[in-house]
């Protein structure tokens, strides 16, 4: 499944307007406190690579929708956090980019979701045999070793948030910024808010 939305710069600002960016919740209760607390409808995902866990708040998720979905992801806390509106649904450990390759802050959109999906950026450089033999490369600037070829990196649950590259998706989520410049997800959380968007959901990055 692919579905893409092209957005001129006006039209995206148009877009977000119409959104509403301001409604964007904050987050004032964390599902980790709330669980903490034990308040009921709580569901606990742990995430051992990033020794933390994921959560579930199952009434705003069960009401969350394509319509009514909101992502927010902090930078600062490793957190990604996603609104049924001004509900808080789902809130999980991501990994954004290292300090090498940032990812960008801003309001973005989901321009396109593909299920499955491979980089054509980064990943590694394998033989005929299909044995690698220069790993974690970057096809713009590693040459390509003589009888060669490239074999980009996997990346399921794709959702594209900028033309150049950034994107959310499945990924290795350490207890750190890891990643050249994408929003890696656990694979235990990903595909249950890739089921909740479509093209035009609101993210913003802070």
């Amino acid at each position: 499944m692919r579905t893409t939305l092209l957005l001129t710069a006006g039209s995206c600002a148009a877009a977000f307007f119409l959104a509403g960016c301001d409604s964007l919740a904050p987050g004032p209760v964390s599902l980790a406190e709330a669980s903490a607390a034990g308040k009921p409808g709580i569901r606990v995902i742990s995430i051992a690579s990033a020794r933390r866990n994921a959560y579930v708040n199952q009434p705003a998720y069960d009401a969350l929708t394509p319509e009514n979905a909101q992502i927010r992801i902090s930078r600062s806390d490793q957190t990604a956090r996603v609104y049924a509106g001004k509900r808080l649904a789902v809130e999980t450990p991501v990994s954004t980019g290292r300090p090498a390759f940032p990812t960008p802050s801003g309001q973005f959109s989901i321009r396109e979701k593909e299920r499955t999906y491979q980089s054509n950026v980064y990943g590694d450089f394998v033989n005929a045999q299909g044995e690698v033999v220069q790993k974690d490369v970057n096809t713009r600037t590693d040459p390509v070793p003589p009888g060669a070829t490239f074999r980009g990196a996997s990346m399921p649950y794709w959702q594209r948030l900028t033309s150049d590259g950034v994107g959310m998706h499945v990924g290795y989520v350490p207890n750190r910024p890891a990643s050249h410049g994408c929003l890696r997800f656990p694979s235990a959380v990903m595909p249950m808010i890739f089921e909740k968007t479509k093209v035009g959901t609101p993210v913003v990055v802070e």
